[in-house]
């Protein structure tokens, strides 16, 4: 809990403390994977998954899915091993593919990722693919950490990484956290929900520009309304914020912080775990 007992405290409002974090997002990050029980399940992974011979060896490996699972966003879905196992099993490609009939995107990335109907498990032996997908885990991991502080930071930490990939708004209704944020920042209220989908898409449409999803500027003012918002909906916030805090105006554009990649050498003297 050490980057989330730092976010702690770093200020009551959401704008404050996201500013700080992505201010200083490389050592937030290099701070949370050098806890010692972070750093331990990554080594495991780093060591144990270039040897697995099967799927069955990864889904049956409970801290080999772990850090798998959490690297995709699915990490409340480690006891679903069969299911897991078919999204990595068949692909991507046929229109069949349980991946592919799953609205939430973040299986089909997982097979995609495997790719296993084209490459086997070539791909858990490569060095760059577990370096990703160790990049991956760190970021879903510590947003998880900081979401036990603020559920609204992580959200935000969330769509600040994951929105400028996508590229239409039937990606974001895939996606339950981009969904919440989106639907914030369009001020839409949640019985929308239970709208048709196209009739939802046009919604988000009319009041949302996708494009801005990967313009820095334009997607901090975005974030600026939804972490205004949430707070406004959470009393403690709220009456700790003056009026001025609360309309909802664009702050000074801070940027966004570097992305710390993983060298897998990182590991090189370490031995496996146990």
């Amino acid at each position: 809990m050490i980057v989330g007992n730092l976010v702690a405290g770093l200020g009551g409002r959401s704008m404050t403390a996201f500013d700080a974090l992505n201010r200083d997002i490389k050592r937030y990050k290099t701070m949370f994977y050098e806890q010692p029980a972070v750093k331990r399940e990554m080594t495991y992974f780093l060591h144990k998954m270039p040897t697995v011979k099967s799927v069955d060896e990864v889904v049956e490996d409970p801290r080999l899915m772990k850090v798998m699972l959490t690297a995709f966003g699915l990490e409340s879905q480690t006891f679903a091993k069969a299911m897991i196992k078919k999204t990595i099993v068949e692909g991507t490609t046929d229109p069949k593919a349980f991946a592919r009939k799953i609205v939430d995107p973040k299986y089909r990335q997982l097979s995609a990722a495997f790719d296993f109907p084209n490459k086997g498990l070539a791909n858990v032996k490569d060095e760059k693919w577990i370096s990703d997908v160790l990049n991956q885990y760190v970021d879903n991991a510590m947003e998880a950490e900081i979401g036990e502080t603020s559920p609204t930071l992580r959200l935000a930490m969330y769509f600040q990484r994951k929105a400028p990939k996508v590229q239409t708004w039937y990606e974001v209704l895939g996606d339950r956290a981009l969904y919440e944020v989106a639907r914030k920042i369009a001020n839409l209220p949640e019985e929308i929900v239970k709208v048709d989908i196209d009739k939802q898409v046009q919604m988000f449409k009319d009041r949302i520009n996708i494009g801005d999803f990967s313009n820095p500027t334009a997607m901090r003012g975005l974030l600026n309304k939804y972490m205004v918002r949430a707070d406004t909906e959470n009393p403690q916030v709220a009456a700790a914020s003056s009026p001025a805090l609360q309309v909802l105006q664009a702050a000074p554009m801070t940027g966004f912080g570097p992305i710390v990649t993983i060298d897998p050498t990182l590991f090189a003297n370490f031995r496996p775990a146990r």
